[in-house]
């Protein structure tokens, strides 16, 4: 018999454990292996930066609206901020995320798309997108004009 509440014991553990672990598995989820290369441009000027999408009803809703211009705003030193043309798709999308420098995600509450040029901690209602590598970049071209074309590829 004492086997078996020692085998108790530990399943319990384990379980607290794998429940308090701040790592959110419905964000995993939602961010599925990319089935094809989604992939879009954000022209400023004559310079492009490109952005990998992930495959997620998401990301996919914004793809979805390209070609359109936008206006890019600075958002609490963290972030560049603009506004598609029509919300995006939250299907399937987690509770919230943290993201990282070069994430691209979708503010819901609000309905703007951010752009993370700095690391930032978990906030309830984003939603992740997918990457740009070249942020740097991209700050420094918005720092002259911060008029954009988000344009697919």
């Amino acid at each position: 018999m004492k086997p078996l509440w020692i085998l108790a014991i530990v399943l319990t553990g384990a379980f607290i454990l794998t429940s308090s672990i701040p790592f959110s598995e419905e964000v995993f989820s939602f961010q599925k292996p990319m089935k094809s290369s989604l992939k879009l441009l954000i022209q400023v000027g004559d310079q492009k930066f490109e952005i990998k999408l992930d495959s997620n009803p998401t990301s996919q809703s914004l793809l979805d609206q390209a070609p359109f211009s936008v206006e890019f705003e600075d958002f609490a030193g963290l972030e560049k901020i603009f506004y598609p043309p029509k919300k995006l798709s939250k299907e399937n999308a987690p509770s919230g995320a943290k993201p990282s420098k070069g994430d691209i995600m979708y503010y819901a509450p609000w309905g703007d798309v951010a752009l993370f040029y700095k690391d930032a901690g978990y906030a309830s209602g984003l939603i992740p997108m997918g990457k740009i590598e070249d942020i740097d970049g991209l700050v420094k071209a918005l720092s002259k004009s911060e008029k954009a074309t988000i344009i697919k590829i």
